[in-house]
């Protein structure tokens, strides 16, 4: 809110300029972009041409982010096009951006074209490309990905692409692929934090290692509600209610609030135990924080 409010107020201000130069143009224009004001930001690049300033790498760029953001592909080819015919195409980072933005859009083929076509290539264009093997749930080619980066390219991966690597194996239940990713983090001690640890939880939980995933969770020196939904849920998944309900409980003496997902777990949980004084306390819960027209657990009671 406090984003929002500032970027309005830098707008008025904007407005009320008698002149504009290219910089302020490019620096309007990227603020709206970064504070996902896409629309906003779409508007103001016309208004610009309009007032005799040129396109250029930084305010295309950021016309690309908003392109991608509204997943605007009738956009995102008109720029194209104009990156074409003025040599830019070849540049990392707007060659990088419209990567990322056909792969948002979901056309896998123009990506890699453009992709291939790149004389340098950044990890923001490879964690483009990785991030569409999550839609494609194609675990193999983002594997084939993430070594590209070292062997050939020398980008070291960031914790993007450490998170989305996971989340794709989490999501196919891929723990071979999660074990290459983590014996690389154990070597990148800088990589080891809630978020990275989070992950690793939830990737072997969802692929049924639960002693891997546990041994990761009680070495975590600081835990979020994701960090113990992905325990909980993990081990109401492989039927080891007892452990979940024991969690659960766990989680609130650490000062965890349940939410929605902990919550389902639980009243699955209660039902594989047949446990009505449970699934009556969990109930009970959920009315105290009026959280009954929640959709999932709207569904579950």
């Amino acid at each position: 809110m406090q984003n929002e409010a500032m970027t309005r107020v830098v707008l008025q201000v904007f407005n009320q300029m008698e002149r504009r130069d290219q910089v302020t143009w490019n620096s309007m224009i990227t603020a709206e972009a970064q504070f996902g004001h896409f629309n906003e930001a779409l508007l103001l690049f016309p208004r610009m041409q309009e007032s005799g300033f040129k396109s250029d790498r930084f305010n295309l760029g950021s016309i690309l982010t908003a392109s991608s953001g509204l997943t605007d592909v009738e956009m995102g080819r008109e720029l194209h096009g104009h990156l074409v015919r003025n040599f830019l195409d070849f540049d990392v980072i707007l060659g990088s951006a419209l990567v990322d933005m056909y792969s948002k859009c979901r056309l896998v083929e123009e990506a890699c074209k453009v992709f291939e076509r790149l004389l340098e290539r950044n990890e923001v264009s490879y964690n483009a490309l990785i991030a569409r093997c999550v839609l494609e749930g194609n675990v193999d080619e983002a594997l084939n990905l993430y070594h590209d980066i070292q062997l050939l390219d020398n980008i070291q991966p960031d914790q993007f692409t450490f998170t989305t690597l996971l989340t794709l194996c989490a999501n196919q239940r891929n723990d071979y692929g999660g074990k290459q990713i983590h014996a690389h983090l154990i070597r990148r001690t800088s990589m080891q934090n809630i978020i990275i640890d989070t992950e690793l939880v939830h990737m072997y939980a969802e692929s049924g290692r639960l002693n891997y995933a546990r041994e990761i969770f009680n070495s975590m020196g600081e835990r979020n509600a994701y960090s113990w939904n992905s325990m909980i849920e993990g081990y109401e998944q492989n039927n080891q209610i007892e452990e979940a309900v024991q969690l659960f409980q766990q989680m609130q003496l650490n000062g965890i609030q349940p939410d929605c997902f902990s919550l389902t777990s639980m009243l699955s949980s209660s039902i594989n135990l047949s446990a009505a004084h449970k699934w009556r306390e969990i109930h009970a819960f959920i009315v105290r924080n009026t959280m009954e027209e929640e959709g999932v657990l709207k569904s579950c009671l």
